[in-house]
C-alpha cells in the first residue's frame, strides 16, 4: 500500500522519515503544494537516484512553503507500470 502524507501549515518531517518512506515504497514519489500565486504545482520522481533527488527538492521547498499545506506521496507498485504517469499525486 502506498504512503500519503499531508502536511499542514507549519508542520514538519524529517529526512529520515521520507527516507523510511522511501525504502518501504520505492516504485515513486511525488509531492504537491501551492505556490505564492494559488498555482498547483505537483513533482514526481521515479528511479533511485530520482527520487533521491526529489526528497532533497521537496525539503527545500518545504522551507520556503511552511506556511503552505503539502502532500507527498510514495508509491509501491500494485498495478500498472512503474512510471511518472502512474506516481501521485495526480
Amino acid at each position: 500500500m502506498c504512503i500519503a502524507v499531508y502536511l499542514p501549515k507549519r508542520a514538519t518531517i524529517d529526512r529520515e522519515t521520507l527516507l523510511n518512506c522511501y525504502a518501504s515504497n520505492p516504485d515513486g514519489m511525488g509531492f504537491a503544494y501551492w505556490d505564492d500565486a494559488n498555482n498547483l504545482i505537483v513533482r514526481k520522481f521515479v528511479g533511485q537516484d530520482k527520487i533521491m533527488l526529489g526528497i532533497e527538492e521537496f525539503l527545500l521547498t518545504r522551507e520556503h512553503y511552511i506556511k503552505k499545506q503539502m502532500l507527498i506521496h510514495f508509491r509501491i507498485a500494485s498495478h500498472g507500470k512503474i512510471s511518472k504517469s502512474t506516481c501521485h499525486p495526480f
